[in-house]
């Protein structure tokens, strides 16, 4: 009888066995096909990367630009950032379920992003950045549950920001510089993104106005909104980050005074507010600034002098502020 017993543990061990097995060399192949498809939807890999490299003879995990789990041996991260590779991206990279960091910036990618890498559930990080990618940015981003990270500078993306990217409470840092989005941003930008510390919108078109609830990002270090349509007031709720270290509103239609609640930045580092519409004295309380290294007000409308409370700052690296006679002050 314990024989009996004996044995047919024996036996649902070695099933158990077999069935893990079988589903290992399955995952295994899943993401060496994904990748493998990867490179071969590629129209151009001029420096052999992964022509060369990525070949069945070796193990995936050895691959040029792919990182594994210590446990698992599944794919955890691909980086191909600047191997001047050309094609669009395959729908199959959605099968890297484990992948927790994508890179693909500073090569010559073009068409948009295929909804199937919705399926990334893990992702923490993408990087499109440099590339030639277009349509507009994808509503399910919102959807990826640990996504921190979010680079699609220089690109063609087109549209708005979808609101559905502020519902993120895992989001640490958005960065679409140099795009075509436009639009408005949403009321409740900062309701449910507690951990948005970098907001990076350079070089598009937005417009409207920047929304009050900017306040309840608690822990916006920098804010970049230069060279885009926004207009009106500068809110003053902006006073109410405490950890902001760069503000920069360049080159919008922004109008009135600077807000005096701007005194309460304590960590600004850079201010740079030149092309707009700024009216009203240059507020003698940016000499309280202990942080500040560079101000920007040129081309506004600011009249009077300026302060000579600047002078107090042991910081400051450069000063400009060009009126009609086209003036820098450069220090330090």
């Amino acid at each position: 009888m314990e024989i009996t017993f004996s044995l047919s543990s024996l036996t649902l061990t070695l099933l158990l066995l077999k069935i893990v097995s079988s589903a290992t060399i399955s995952n295994f192949t899943t993401d060496q096909n994904a990748l493998l498809t990867f490179k071969t939807s590629l129209t151009s890999d001029p420096l052999t990367l992964l022509t060369k490299n990525w070949s069945t003879n070796t193990p995936t995990c050895s691959w040029v630009g792919v990182s594994c789990g210590f446990k698992h041996r599944r794919v955890t991260a691909l980086h191909v950032s600047g191997y001047q590779l050309v094609g669009t991206i395959p729908p199959h990279l959605g099968n890297l379920t484990f992948l927790r960091s994508l890179d693909i910036s500073s090569n010559n990618f073009t068409g948009v992003i295929p909804s199937e890498l919705l399926k990334l559930r893990r992702l923490e990080e993408m990087n499109m950045g440099f590339n030639n990618l277009t349509g507009e940015i994808p509503p399910w981003f919102g959807g990826l549950p640990q996504l921190q990270y979010i680079y699609l500078r220089n690109n063609s993306f087109s549209g708005s920001v979808p609101s559905a990217l502020f519902n993120m409470s895992s989001l640490i840092e958005i960065d679409t510089r140099y795009n075509r989005l436009s639009g408005t941003l949403s009321d409740d930008i900062c309701s449910n993104t507690p951990n948005l510390r970098n907001m990076f919108f350079t070089g598009n078109q937005f417009s409207g106005e920047i929304p009050a609830n900017i306040y309840k990002c608690r822990g916006m270090e920098q804010l970049r909104l230069g060279g885009n349509l926004f207009n009106g007031s500068i809110p003053s709720e902006i006073g109410s980050l405490s950890m902001l270290s760069h503000l920069s509103l360049f080159s919008n239609h922004f109008t009135g005074v600077i807000p005096s609640e701007l005194f309460k930045l304590r960590r600004l580092e850079e201010m740079n507010m030149e092309f707009n519409n700024l009216t009203g004295e240059i507020p003698p309380w940016f000499g309280a600034l202990p942080q500040l290294q560079y101000i920007y007000l040129g081309n506004n409308s600011f009249s009077g002098s300026i302060p000579s409370e600047i002078g107090s700052l042991s910081m400051l690296s450069w000063l400009k502020m060009i009126f009609d006679n086209h003036e820098n002050y450069g220090l330090k």
